[in-house]
């Protein structure tokens, strides 16, 4: 090519400079590194773990090789029309053997080189195809990851991760964040008298009427189990708690049935606002707490924790009540001073007992105390 630089050089001929070539040259080195390096990464793509980063870097390499495989289509074009006006110089030079011979050469280089691009480019086109094609994997790899294979809600992993990026935004321009979580009411009776089938049934029920409650910036996530939670962003306290009371009803006011079989369905609802100078964590235990003070006074009820302690989301029919109230104070269960046994308990323990009494009152038919 040096040499072919130089010819070039001497014979004065201005169509296509010495530079021009130089360019073409640099040109296809950068293309060759590169494609040795989307290649390279294709291959070691389909034997890595799965990460997020995986993702983006190869949205990236897909976007870079687009980009080049133009930038070479210019190039080639480019190419040709200097190949033209090679030929048009040849055909003027007929008459001239020294310049003839020359000009000939020249084409001639510049001819092969166009055919290798060519080649190169084909190559381009195969390495992007397979770089697409690890890329929608690893797409489907990730959406599994963060998907609970029996609601077909984002799981756990995918709530945490949308917990901290809404944690993030919200220390960016504050704002407002809430967390709420529900827990279907005696769910193990559910199984034990129905069977798991049913169980299962009920929980992919409860996600369709949980997607249908929800906003269309919220998420609503399979948290664990028969909890489900749901992060609302720009939502205050006020709004957290008519969110609450919404998703309760409408699981109340849902049928649920397994083969035939009508089922009692209800969830105990908890809920709290993300606090200036509090983690994310913090709030997703006081929206615990505020759940299981709903288990506590009865399960079908919706709570809140204000920071101090857990109160009832009143509806109507119990706005007048307020002397039942039931209030938890971080995460402990304050109640009035009674003989029920249950009072020291943890509230996962004290809820045991309490269907372990219904159960019992149910077989002697005799009326269970108030819990």
């Amino acid at each position: 090519m040096l040499r072919v630089i130089a010819l070039y050089h001497t014979t004065g001929i201005t169509s296509v400079s010495p530079f021009h070539i130089l360019l073409i040259v640099l040109a296809l080195m950068q293309f060759g590194v590169g494609l040795s390096v989307g290649i390279w990464w294709a291959r070691r793509a389909g034997k890595a773990g799965v990460s997020p980063k995986i993702a983006r870097l190869a949205e990236t390499l897909h976007t870079l090789t687009t980009a080049v495989a133009d930038e070479m289509g210019s190039f080639r074009r480019g190419m040709e029309c200097s190949k033209q006006e090679l030929m048009d110089i040849q055909a003027d030079a007929a008459n001239d053997a020294t310049t003839q011979a020359l000009t000939s050469a020249i084409v001639g280089v510049i001819a092969e080189v166009i055919a290798r691009q060519g080649r190169l480019q084909t190559k381009l086109a195969e390495a992007e195809t397979s770089l697409q094609e690890q890329a929608s994997q690893i797409e489907s790899y990730l959406s599994e990851a963060r998907t609970d294979a029996l609601t077909n809600l984002p799981n756990r992993r995918a709530l945490d991760e949308e917990l901290a990026r809404r944690y993030a935004q919200w220390e960016r321009r504050r704002g407002s964040l809430s967390f709420l979580i529900l827990d279907v009411d005696r769910f193990k009776l559910l199984n034990d008298e129905h069977g798991h089938p049913a169980g299962d049934a009920v929980l992919q029920k409860l996600a369709e009427v949980l997607k249908k409650t929800a906003r269309t910036m919220d998420m609503v996530a399979r948290y664990g189990g028969e909890e489900f939670g749901m992060v609302l962003p720009d939502t205050d306290l006020d709004a957290g708690k008519s969110a609450a009371e919404r998703v309760r009803t409408a699981v109340d006011q849902c049928e649920f049935s397994y083969q035939g079989t009508e089922l009692p369905v209800t969830v105990s609802v908890g809920v709290a606002e993300l606090m200036v100078g509090e983690d994310r964590a913090s709030m997703v235990d006081r929206a615990d707490t505020a759940m299981y003070g709903a288990k506590r006074a009865g399960r079908n009820r919706s709570y809140y924790h204000d920071g101090r302690k857990c109160r009832p989301i009143l509806d109507e029919r119990d706005s007048d009540n307020s002397s039942d109230d039931v209030e938890l104070e971080l995460g402990l269960v304050l109640e009035e001073e009674s003989s029920d046994f249950t009072a020291d308990m943890s509230p996962e323990l004290a809820g045991a007992c309490d269907d372990v009494r219904q159960q019992m009152a149910k077989l002697t038919e005799v009326k269970p105390p108030r819990a």
